[in-house]
């Protein structure tokens, strides 16, 4: 299944990029980056792998293995829209702020 993101996962991904190679150097920003397309690849082989969020079960949430952020998508027809990217030591995302 392909997998799209929405302008504002675009962004969160790109801001937690930048932010980490000012952080912690490009090395690691280059490994975090990897594991998101990796994670990614995954939602497109098995979309339904994740738990849905019990407020909004329209919305699946995957863990970014070995890093603090979490994955926020929804099923489509033909496709996996991922929402939101979000890193897990902000309040919990509930969704309502789209």
């Amino acid at each position: 299944m392909k997998v799209i993101f929405g302008r504002r996962a675009l962004r969160n991904v790109q801001k937690i990029l930048a932010d980490s190679e000012r952080s912690f150097g490009s090395a690691a920003a280059d490994a975090l980056e990897k594991r998101i397309s990796r994670s990614v690849a995954q939602l497109a082989d098995a979309p339904e792998s994740a738990p849905r969020l019990a407020n909004r079960p329209e919305t699946r949430v995957l863990w970014l293995v070995g890093y603090p952020f979490r994955i926020f998508y929804r099923l489509r027809k033909d496709a996996v829209e991922i929402s939101h990217v979000r890193h897990t030591s902000r309040r919990p995302w509930t969704g309502a702020e789209e």
